[in-house]
């Protein structure tokens, strides 16, 4: 940040930046939030300063309970765009795989329109249902660790848009071509 304030002369610069969370096999143990950064946004582009404000975030995603998550959760996924697709084509396994994996963001969501999605087994698969897709701005709550709802963008969708979802096997693919390589670094495309 240091350089980018003496490279712009610019002290007010903002990190934009996505979203991501860490959990674990265990449900007692706690998930993490991290943050991937992704640009620096300086104070001439009022616009943009003005939609979001500091820890607020645009989520869009399917409204669920996953199993290691006692929290409801939206997962994001990437979008789908034929330019995606072709970068994707390129990569190796692993790395789509990785490319493709949801953000599994916990949310405290009170009175949702709608009830978090939650897999049930025992019900015959027409029964079951499927996860509502919404769009929503929320808050992150570093105490807590976990999104709070602030207001809905869009109304809640029975289909999502397309985007990118890796499948089982494509994921068993990936872990053993993983273990013959060694680590996600070395078979990065040229």
């Amino acid at each position: 940040m240091k350089s980018q304030i003496e490279s712009t002369g610019n002290h007010e610069l903002r990190l934009i930046v996505y979203p991501k969370a860490i959990h674990f096999p265990n449900p007692e143990q706690p998930h993490q939030i991290a943050f991937h950064f992704v640009k620096y946004e300086n104070n001439n582009n009022v616009k943009a300063f003005k939609k979001y404000e500091n820890l607020e975030f645009k989520l869009s995603g399917l409204w669920q309970f996953i199993p290691v998550c006692k929290i409801p959760c939206i997962s994001v996924y990437r979008n789908f765009t034929p330019m995606q697709l072709e970068l994707v084509k390129k990569m190796s396994l692993p790395r789509k795989v990785e490319f493709m994996k949801a953000k599994h963001l916990p949310l405290f969501w009170k009175d949702a329109p709608i009830p978090p999605f939650q897999y049930n087994p025992t019900l015959e698969k027409e029964e079951r249902g499927k996860p509502m897709f919404v769009s929503i701005k929320a808050k992150f709550q570093p105490h807590k660790n976990v999104f709070k709802f602030d207001s809905l963008l869009a109304m809640p969708q029975v289909e999502a848009p397309e985007y990118f979802k890796a499948g089982k096997e494509l994921k068993a693919e990936a872990m053993l071509a993983l273990k013959e390589v060694g680590s996600l670094d070395d078979n990065r495309p040229s």
